[in-house]
């Protein structure tokens, strides 16, 4: 699910960035893209906290081995099918 997240991410970046340079920028990491979505939807800040939650989850997870809690989860799977995210199980 946490790749799901990624890809959602990296999709919307591509969405709003019609040359699609910003992708191909090593330095542009996953904060970076969050912000940058978060700066062209005109999202909320209390949807950039959620994005940038789960990022830290996300980080814990693969660079660390820990688990997110339960209710981080649940805002994942529910931003997720929010946004109609298509995942793998």
């Amino acid at each position: 699910m946490l790749n799901g997240y990624e890809n959602y991410i990296d999709a919307e970046v591509k969405r709003l960035d019609t040359s699609s340079m910003l992708l191909q920028d090593a330095t542009f990491n996953l904060y970076a893209k969050i912000d940058y979505i978060v700066k062209n939807n005109h999202l909320s800040t209390e949807e950039k906290r959620r994005y940038h939650a789960i990022r830290k989850a996300r980080n814990k997870w693969f660079h660390s081995a820990i688990y997110p809690d339960i209710k981080l989860m649940a805002s994942l799977v529910e931003l997720l099918n929010e946004k109609k995210v298509d995942i793998i199980l």
